[in-house]
């Protein structure tokens, strides 16, 4: 195996001169055919192979001037595409191959991964509607509600990484378990818990004043729109009920801005039990 030599120098110092220089000598002793060189762009490609056949022919060796044609010289993708395009046959693959563009990117990844997904479909459909993977996103968001995306990024990533089926299965148990750690101890009635919620957000709706103050009319549609899902009956997905809960406790304070001190004690309408307070009889 032939040493490999690696050129570090600043912009202008002459690096494509030196490595056009190795070239030159390099075809005196190999067949120009097996010169391999790879640049960042097309642009820089073009410009070595001329130089180094103008070097050559200034040698007056044409002949490897000639057939230095026949070298590889071009961007990674397209020296690799040569690759696999001439050994395609021997791989069982056509020789007639493109780069994927960003454009069909998703669609590629449905074709090749829907088999996979959709074996598993009945298992993450449920998550994904209960960690809100299903729910609309905002118009001009871009993102369409569908957990496959998700999907997309975890293996693009895993490539990124040069993590194999074995490795994302270790990286994923490792996630869950110090994910796990973070969180405290699960409650004994879930039940109770949606429906302290359900109560809280029923008597924030209720307390709203006809001019809110400015923390209330921020955290107001986010409670709205929860008690409306609760009251039809629906389980809240995590992201709902989390933000419910959260808006919840600073509507209140809002509230209680709004409507004054005298109308509230500690921080909710008098006679509304307080979700804390709902939270301390789930959790005794």
């Amino acid at each position: 195996m032939r040493r490999l030599n690696t050129i570090t120098a600043a912009a202008g110092a002459g690096k494509t001169t030196r490595i056009v220089a190795d070239i030159a000598r390099e075809v005196t002793t190999r067949a120009p055919e097996e010169v391999l060189a790879t640049t960042f762009t097309i642009k820089a490609a073009d410009e070595l192979v001329e130089r180094a056949r103008a070097k050559l022919f200034e040698g007056g060796n044409s002949e490897a001037a000639a057939r230095l044609l026949g070298a590889r010289f071009g961007t990674v993708n397209a020296v690799c595409g040569q690759i696999v395009n001439d050994f395609a046959i021997d791989l069982g693959r056509s020789p007639s191959t493109s780069v994927i563009g960003e454009g069909n990117e998703a669609l590629v990844f449905s074709v090749a991964a829907d088999a996979a997904i959709a074996a598993k479909a009945g298992v993450l459909n449920p998550l994904a509607e209960r960690f809100g993977y299903n729910d609309p996103r905002r118009p001009d968001s871009g993102e369409p509600p569908d957990w496959r995306r998700t999907v997309r990024a975890i293996v693009t990533l895993s490539r990124a990484n040069g993590l194999d089926a074995e490795g994302l299965l270790a990286s994923a148990e490792r996630s869950v378990e110090t994910y796990r750690a973070l969180l405290p101890s699960p409650a004994a009635d879930g039940a109770a818990l949606d429906e302290a919620l359900a109560a809280a957000l029923a008597a924030a709706v209720a307390a709203r004043p006809a001019q809110p103050s400015a923390t209330a009319a921020k955290d107001l549609p986010t409670i709205r729109a929860a008690h409306e899902r609760a009251s039809r009956g629906e389980v809240l997905n995590w992201p709902i009920w989390a933000k419910g809960r959260l808006r919840t406790d600073q509507g209140w304070a809002g509230l209680r801005r709004s409507l004054g001190r005298s109308d509230c004690g500690g921080g909710t309408p008098r006679g509304s039990p307080t979700l804390a307070d709902r939270d301390r009889a789930v959790h005794p």
